[in-house]
């Protein structure tokens, strides 16, 4: 039986003819040569939005079935314009459809020029229609660390764009950009070409986001104490979108498991203070901190090791960090996370064989 269909292809009058024919070559190849080794090949941007001119790239992607289908991956320049046929496996799809992946439009506002079965074709449609619900849902406690990220990696272009690398200034504004996008329930249409207009219409904003996304781009002399000024204020803002869930027990529950996986991260510092190793002592003190820092929204206190730091006075050091310890695992408790202990290695074989009774029920 043929399983092996290309979609039927419906051009638009303001679609440029050069996009046309390089796609009908595309998938006339594909018919010809790749039928068994394409599960599905999609078209997106401005080929779709109407954004498109006599200067635009065909914006494609494909997921090979094989490492045959991977052939079909290609690169070139026709008529002055660079394209990429790209290739991309269905975990990148699914990261859309989560809203990992910020690049949210190429899964959900595509269209389908080829399904290699009919099970492909109802996979992708399947997740094209969740990835455009996403944007009905309220935002709920378990968003949060999402959206935390994209400032996180705000940080961490920041980092290199004080070092001197200018290109991160793209790399900070586009994260920031993705929190609030996250947070509004949003995601970009027209890519980087009309964001400022394009979230100037979402209901929240971080304060003069807008303004300070432009200075940044305007200002290169400032660009850094811009950039700061902004990731401070879009932290700022995340957290205030889940303020209400502060103490939650929706939120909460995220810190099940926390304490077990970051104690020896106690135990290094201990460890590290009586040895005097303070460059230890730091860099695990810092490496706990950063998972600290999750529960003052979680569970509504701040853990703060670093207040203490002094690497001239170990001692001090680690009783403080062993307060705050015993306070972690206070708070955890009141608000009803649990902490799983262990009496031997037989209660750990007993854990592990029930775990498995749990999965197959």
């Amino acid at each position: 039986m043929e399983t092996h269909r290309i979609s039927r292809y419906t051009g638009r009058k303001t679609r440029p003819d050069h996009l046309k024919a390089v796609l009908d070559a595309i998938l006339a190849a594909v018919k010809e040569k790749y039928a068994d080794d394409i599960a599905l090949m999609i078209v997106y941007g401005s080929a779709l939005n109407g954004t498109a001119d006599d200067k635009s790239d065909l914006d494609i992607l494909f997921i090979p079935k094989n490492w045959t289908g991977r052939n079909l991956a290609k690169t070139f320049i026709l008529g002055g314009i660079g394209y990429d046929i790209w290739c991309a496996g269905w975990e990148t799809l699914r990261a859309m459809l989560r809203w990992e992946d910020m690049r949210v439009s190429i899964l959900a506002d595509s269209e389908l020029v080829y399904a290699g079965s009919e099970e492909d074709r109802k996979n992708y449609e399947l997740m094209r229609n969740n990835a455009r619900r996403v944007t009905e849902l309220p935002l709920s406690a378990h968003d949060y660390e999402p959206a935390l990220k994209f400032v996180t990696n705000a940080k961490n272009f920041y980092g290199t764009l004080c070092l001197g690398e200018t290109a991160s200034i793209g790399g900070i504004l586009m994260e920031l950009v993705n929190a609030v996008c996250f947070v509004n329930r949003r995601y970009l249409k027209y890519g980087a070409k009309k964001i400022p207009e394009e979230i100037a219409q979402y209901p929240r904003l971080p304060e003069n986001f807008i303004e300070n996304y432009r200075r940044a781009v305007r200002e290169p002399e400032n660009a850094a104490a811009i950039c700061k000024s902004l990731i401070q204020s879009t932290e700022a803002f995340v957290h205030g979108q889940f303020a209400q869930y502060t103490g939650h027990p929706g939120l909460a529950a995220h810190c099940t498991g926390m304490y077990e996986e970051i104690s020896s991260h106690w135990n290094k510092i201990r460890r590290c203070c009586d040895a005097g190793d303070a460059e230890g002592a730091l860099l695990a003190a810092s490496s706990l901190q950063h998972d600290l820092d999750y529960a003052k929204i979680t569970i509504g206190q701040t853990f703060d090791l670093m207040q203490a730091w002094n690497g001239r006075d170990l001692d001090a050091f680690r009783r403080s960090c062993d307060a705050v310890e015993q306070d972690f695992i206070a708070a955890l408790r009141e608000n009803g996370v649990p902490i799983r202990y262990l009496s031997s290695a037989d209660a750990l074989k007993q854990l592990l064989l029930d775990a498995h009774d749990e999965e197959d029920n």
